[in-house]
């Protein structure tokens, strides 16, 4: 391209943020400052997300610093970004002071912060948080009330979850969808109580069906709670025939079938995988450690600590 302007440099940062490359989106972000190109606010929001891709931070201050200096940190749109970023760090005071200092708050700046205490495992937080919304005088929306049932979800708040599920219709008039189902499935999955998961999943309305992530609850659901291998195999079926391609379902009736001692069942799941041509995602966890994000990815060895972390997890499990 001979000519670069404002909108193809942050084309390129939104796609690199989009294909999970952030530290090419934000040296693509360098490149811009130094060929003198000013970002506006659309670039600064593609920046935003690259940092939230990358969970590190030192980057996403580095990128809060940006949208200050540019007198952006208040616009609605910025400030929403900054608060989901400042959530995907864990630092969830930062993204609250940045929510406060949003100018002129929506429903979706509430539905990010919402969501960010929901995602930090701040449950009770995230539905005082919808009830100062309405104080404020806007109304949840869909978004709103499946950020609010996540948080139900992961905090164990069953009851509170399925009051708000309640409300959510019958005081808001949102018509669930398949995403809020398959929370409340989700939710009383995670609590072992499965046959009421199920007796939900039965009475959805016809134009709603149970996807894989609602079977996949279910699945996950007979994993940790053990002791219903056929509703766990029902489950199983259903995800393959949704989503036969996806390896998620594979590894978690493999998972459950070795929790459950029956290691032959386990192996044959794994080997479907591999007949069907499956690629295996590798699960990992994500832990920061001075302004850093460390990803340990499942069986690696990558990390040049491994050997130390290796003997701390061993004395934790004694």
């Amino acid at each position: 391209m001979k000519r670069k302007d404002v909108v193809s440099w942050s084309t390129m940062i939104a796609g690199f943020a989009h294909c999970g490359m952030p530290d090419e989106a934000i040296s693509v972000f360098r490149d811009m400052k130094q060929a003198e190109e000013n970002p506006h606010m659309v670039t600064i929001i593609n920046l935003l997300e690259a940092c939230s891709v990358s969970a590190e931070l030192s980057k996403s201050r580095w990128a809060h610093g940006i949208a200050i200096r540019g007198g952006l940190a208040g616009e609605v749109a910025v400030g929403t970004g900054i608060v989901d970023m400042y959530s995907k760090c864990g630092d969830i005071e930062a993204s609250r002071k940045a929510f406060d200092q949003i100018s002129k708050k929506n429903v979706v700046s509430w539905s990010a912060m919402v969501a960010a205490y929901g995602m930090n495992g701040l449950a009770n937080e995230a539905l005082a948080l919808v009830d100062e919304m309405k104080l404020h005088g806007l109304k949840p929306n869909s978004v709103t009330s499946l950020s609010a049932l996540s948080a139900c979800s992961h905090g164990g708040l069953i009851q509170e979850g399925l009051s708000f599920f309640k409300s959510m219709v019958q005081d808001h008039g949102i018509e669930p969808e398949l995403e809020h189902y398959s929370c409340i499935v989700d939710m009383l999955s995670r609590a072992g109580k499965l046959e009421t998961a199920m007796d939900l999943i039965n009475k959805m309305p016809e134009n709603v069906k149970a996807g894989a992530s609602a079977w996949g609850a279910i699945l996950s659901g007979c994993r940790i709670h053990h002791g219903n291998r056929e509703l766990g195999w029902k489950a199983t079926r259903r995800i393959l025939e949704l989503e036969p391609l996806n390896s998620a379902g594979y590894l978690l009736a493999s998972t459950m079938y070795g929790a459950d001692g029956s290691w032959i069942e386990a192996a044959k799941m794994r080997l479907v995988a591999k007949r069907r041509g499956v690629k295996v995602i590798a699960g990992y966890s994500l832990v920061h450690v001075n302004n850093k994000a460390f990803k340990f990815i499942a069986g690696t060895q990558t990390q040049t600590q491994a050997s130390e972390i290796d003997i701390v997890v061993n004395q934790l499990h004694g």
